[in-house]
């Protein structure tokens, strides 16, 4: 699902260094995406 806006940061309000958190178990694409620092892994 992509979103239509990017996401801010509650803190400094940047658009530009806010990255997606993703759940669940991290599969091979989950993973390529996470060491590339395109998403991040939440619990």
């Amino acid at each position: 699902m992509k979103r239509k806006n990017k996401p801010k940061c509650p803190k400094c309000s940047s658009k530009d260094s806010v990255v997606p958190i993703e759940y669940g178990f991290p599969g091979n694409e989950m993973q390529k995406k996470y060491s590339e620092g395109k998403i991040e892994l939440g619990g």
